[in-house]
């Protein structure tokens, strides 16, 4: 189904909102808890708590990044299950719905913090936000249901292209509200940020009104089986076949090192003492390079290079700039260095974007709301998976060697590589026909097309 500019910009600007609102709240959220920590610590007399720079002290940073584990924990239990079942549904009742329900329940999620911040709640009072977030499907329902509907409008040609251009509204709307958040924070407070996103989540819901839906009805399931929309059935889209497994695995390691590595919001804090607009601009610095690698760079490596821009090379160009990058923030401590080199994100913010695309075109169209579905459940698993790795290593090692977390950034970035390399010896070969591009081609499963091209003298 072919859509017009104005839609595309609804799509564009869904995204755009919807990613700036989970950051306008994200790294204020971290700092929000560190500081209630702080002030339990001040309210117990423990030990050298009245000391000016406590709060970015080892354990204070430490205690919170245990805290948000539990907290993830809390958000990431049901929401694996609930985008699972509904990501599949969606090729029934459509992908609009999908989009609406995570905006009901980021906005649910908001107004809870709230109530904990202005009748100054204990700690333990947060988990009931995050559970209700996650019990509307988070982020990844949302992100699930906004790729599927680019799937169903785009052709295996554009995809690449269009996916990368939605991944660069998502890094650009993460971008601004990592600034914005941080510059509100420090001027207005955290409960005037946390206003600030429940009215972009309000908007949110406004503009999905506008969008027509995706999905065609003559392309819609008259009836999902259970079979088809639980947890196991889910997964095995992904994990059934060699080269796709693979393909889900990458995904999944990658994901993790992207959700892990936010907590350098309190390595930041603990070894340079920076406030929260100043962790702001480093983050938004950091997602501003990444929303311009697949944003201008990956669209201007394809249109001088086409068929020639294969995605497995550019992937793995792309990691071998991301493990670099780990490495030089690991060993450079400095200030200025730290925001220099997040011009690297130039290159290795491709990744993802390229593969989500790898994943889809090993799809037929009939599938692909079930492997955006796996994919929404397997960035769901993310939201564990990458707290429980860099948190655990941070708190374990911040008292001795505090940028630990950044070496395992880089290994894991190397174990998806291998990943890669792996695929690309055993993937599917196709006819010589369409060999000027394995994972770019327009051939659509037509044995007669096969004929005909072998035919073509």
């Amino acid at each position: 189904m072919e859509i017009g500019w104005g839609q595309k910009a609804l799509f564009w600007a869904v995204m755009f909102l919807y990613m700036m609102a989970i950051q306008l709240g994200g790294a204020p959220g971290n700092e929000l808890v560190q500081k209630m920590v702080c002030e339990r610590d001040r309210h117990h007399n423990v030990v050298n708590a009245t000391q000016p720079d406590y709060c970015d002290s080892s354990r204070v940073t430490g205690k919170a990044s245990e805290l948000l584990v539990y907290y993830n924990l809390a958000m990431v239990i049901p929401s694996f299950f609930v985008v699972t079942t509904l990501g599949a549904l969606s090729d029934k009742f459509g992908r609009k719905p999908m989009m609406f329900l995570p905006c009901v329940g980021s906005l649910l999620q908001q107004l809870g913090i709230l109530l904990v911040i202005y009748m100054d709640l204990a700690l333990p009072w947060l988990y009931l936000p995050m559970l209700c977030y996650g019990i509307f499907g988070t982020y990844a329902l949302f992100l699930m249901s906004l790729f599927t509907s680019v799937a169903d409008v785009t052709s295996e040609k554009d995809r690449t292209a269009w996916i990368g251009v939605m991944e660069g509204m998502n890094l650009a709307g993460a971008c601004a509200g990592y600034y914005i958040g941080g510059v509100v924070t420090r001027q207005l407070g955290y409960a005037a940020v946390f206003w600030l996103v429940a009215c972009v989540y309000v908007l949110v819901m406004v503009l999905i009104c506008f969008i027509r839906e995706p999905l065609l009805k003559q392309n819609r399931k008259r009836h999902v089986p259970w079979a088809d929309a639980n947890i196991v059935a889910v997964l095995l889209i992904l994990f059934r076949r060699l080269d796709r497994a693979l393909l889900g695995t990458a995904f999944l390691l990658l994901m993790t090192t992207q959700v892990g590595y936010q907590i350098v919001i309190l390595y930041l804090r603990h070894i340079f003492h920076w406030h929260e607009d100043t962790v702001g601009a480093f983050l938004a610095v950091f997602k501003a390079t990444q929303g311009l690698s697949v944003l201008v760079v990956l669209r201007v490596i394809t249109y001088f290079f086409g068929q020639k821009a294969k995605d497995y090379p550019l992937a793995q160009v792309s990691l071998a700039v991301m493990i670099a990058q780990y490495l030089l923030w690991a060993f450079f401590r400095e200030e200025h260095v730290m925001f220099a080199l997040t011009a690297l994100g130039l290159i290795a913010g491709m990744a993802s974007a390229i593969a989500r695309s790898m994943i889809s075109k090993t799809a037929s169209p009939s599938e692909q709301g079930g492997v955006f579905s796996a994919l929404g459940a397997v960035e769901v698993l993310t939201g564990l998976t990458g707290p429980m790795i860099f948190n655990h290593v941070y708190t374990a090692t911040v008292h001795t060697r505090d940028n630990t977390f950044l070496f395992v950034g880089a290994g894991l970035s190397g174990v998806v590589a291998l990943l890669l390399w792996w695929y690309a010896a055993v993937r599917p070969r196709k006819e010589p026909a369409t060999e000027l591009d394995p994972l770019i081609t327009n051939f659509t499963g037509d044995p007669n097309e096969k004929h005909r091209n072998k035919n073509v003298v």
